[in-house]
Parts: structure tokens; sequence; C-alpha cells
């Protein structure tokens, strides 16, 4: 997105929106957005989910990160499953 200031000064706005939660990840407002301030950005926006995923368990999921939460949880669902059939 791009627009102006009543003075003539030009600036540009560029979002980085999430398609599944419609949240922003990212708004950079600049003079200019080039396509290296762009890579720069996605590569912050994917540390941030690397470490998140990863390396910062969320209190809400009992101190497990969101990674060894969902195995977790495949784990429990397959010991149900097999004790179902078993």
């Amino acid at each position: 997105m791009s627009d102006a200031f009543e003075d003539g000064c030009r600036f540009r706005v560029q979002n980085v929106i999430d398609d599944f939660s419609r949240e922003c990840l990212a708004a950079v407002v600049d003079t200019s957005v080039g396509g290296a301030r762009v890579a720069r950005e996605l590569d912050r926006i994917a540390a941030w989910r690397d470490d998140y995923n990863h390396r910062r368990p969320p209190s809400r999921l009992d101190g497990f990160t969101p990674r060894e939460y969902y195995q977790r949880s495949e784990e429990d669902q397959n010991l149900a499953f097999v004790a179902q059939i078993g």
C-alpha cells in the first residue's frame, strides 16, 4: 500500500497477513520497501516462528513447545486407538 502526507511526502506500508488466522504478522512502514527489506522481514518472521514452535514453551501448553505438544497429542491418540481395537 502507498500513500502520501499532506506535504506530498510519499510512504509505503508492506503488510504480511497470515491467510489462516488473518493476523497481521508484520507491518513495515518506510519511504520505500525494496526486495531486500521484504526478504529481511520474512526471515525475521520465520526465525520467530521457529523459536516459538521449537524452543519457547508457552505456559498454556503445560510447559511443552507447540511441536512437543502436537507430538504428545498424536502419541496419545495412537495409544487410545490401540486400546480401542486391542
